[in-house]
């Protein structure tokens, strides 16, 4: 009897879940499991259009620049363009109130001194050379060539002299803080005829100047001129002289500037002098270089952005030393020395051809051997220069 209650419960239960399973088939279609069907898709619609904007409404996003900037100038990325990041709005805004001036009128306008040959003649007047850059320029550029004469009259037992200077500057796209500068000098003598200096002097020389701006307040420059200076009749190891000159500059402010240093002459009566004075230049036109030993005022009259011209006042200490052979067919030293006081006037065309013309007063002119035989003090005479440049 037990049995036979077990089995019938197998069945019931074993039918239950028959039916069951039946329900839950997956492989029926959804009307015979009665579930509802999914109604079509409903058609695309296109995008209502957004509304139309006057040509002055519309505004480009602000651009900065994009390439990667790197100091260093040889990264993998592409090296920005530092002119472009310097005028970018923003960034000039924040220069300009850094240095107190306009981007556009500051330079770099280091003190002339005794190694210019002309009180026209100014240093490199330009952006820092150590600003970074792409250097992508390669080999020799030249920047200035200079010719220029000089007349101081004289006659009998005064000394005339006529001097005839070429000189071009250069320097290497790749270290653009060094300049180099060859020059050629020849000086004709006339008198005096109570001692025996030669016809014609002669300087043969090679300028090298290092200029560096540390930052906007101070800057340092140093030059040596190692030449040979003689008569070419007497050359030996005094016609090689090492002349040389080290400055500091300070900017006290966009107006002011100070330099402090020292000139070596390497005369046989000079040797080193110290340097220092201050540049005042309140305005584009006025210059005032209240310096030693080369002091200049210098006024520009006229500009009208491709011509300019100036004029100028400016002192010089002028002469040298140079190794000659005397009447007696002895080797010797001779030194000239004088101060002159010039008056001149300088015409700029554009940015390279240039001309100027200086008169003035020469004096304390001293005439020394090394041998001491024959010295004399040389009257006082006038002096006339012209010089053209580009």
């Amino acid at each position: 009897m037990a049995l036979r209650r077990a089995l019938l419960v197998g069945l019931l239960c074993w039918s239950v879940c028959g039916r069951c399973s039946w329900a839950q088939n997956p492989y029926k279609f959804p009307e015979q499991l009665g579930l509802p069907t999914p109604s079509a898709p409903e058609p695309f619609r296109s995008p209502e259009p957004l509304p139309q904007q006057a040509p002055e409404q519309l505004r480009a996003p602000e651009q900065l620049p994009q390439p990667s900037y790197f100091p260093a100038g040889h990264s993998i990325y592409e090296q920005a363009d530092v002119e472009e990041m310097l005028n970018y709005a923003p960034l000039r805004e924040q220069r300009e109130q850094q240095i107190g001036t306009t981007a556009e009128s500051y330079q770099i306008q280091p003190v002339q001194y005794p190694f210019e040959v002309s009180g026209a003649d100014d240093l490199p007047n330009e952006p820092p050379p150590l600003v970074p850059g792409d250097y992508t320029e390669r080999g020799i550029l030249w920047s200035k060539r200079l010719l220029q004469t000089t007349v101081l009259p004289g006659s009998g037992d005064q000394l005339g002299i006529f001097e005839l200077d070429t000189r071009a500057t250069f320097h290497f796209a790749r270290a653009p803080m060094f300049r180099f500068t060859p020059q050629f000098a020849l000086r004709t003598l006339n008198g005096p005829e109570s001692t025996d200096l030669p016809g014609s002097l002669y300087d043969f020389s090679l300028t090298t100047m290092l200029y560096i701006p540390f930052n906007d307040e101070w800057r340092m420059m140093a030059e040596i001129s190692p030449g040979i200076y003689s008569d070419f009749e007497a050359v030996n190891g005094d016609s090689l002289r090492l002349p040389s000159r080290v400055f500091g500059f300070y900017r006290w402010s966009p107006a002011l500037d100070f330099a402090f240093g020292f000139v070596y002459f390497d005369r046989d009566t000079v040797g080193f002098l110290p340097a220092a004075g201050l540049v005042y230049t309140p305005s584009d036109e006025l210059r005032v270089e209240v310096t030693f030993p080369r002091p200049k005022i210098s006024y520009r009259y006229y500009n009208d952005g491709d011509r300019q011209r100036t004029v100028y006042f400016v002192g010089e200490f002028g002469g040298g030393s140079w190794t000659v052979r005397r009447a007696s067919g002895a080797d010797d030293s001779v030194t000239l020395n004088d101060l002159r006081l010039l008056l001149g006037w300088e015409h700029r065309e554009g940015k390279c051809l240039h001309w100027s013309v200086e008169a003035g007063y020469v004096f304390n002119r001293k005439l020394e051997y090394r041998s001491h035989i024959g010295d004399q003090d040389l009257d006082s005479t006038a002096l006339l220069r012209f010089s053209i440049g580009y």
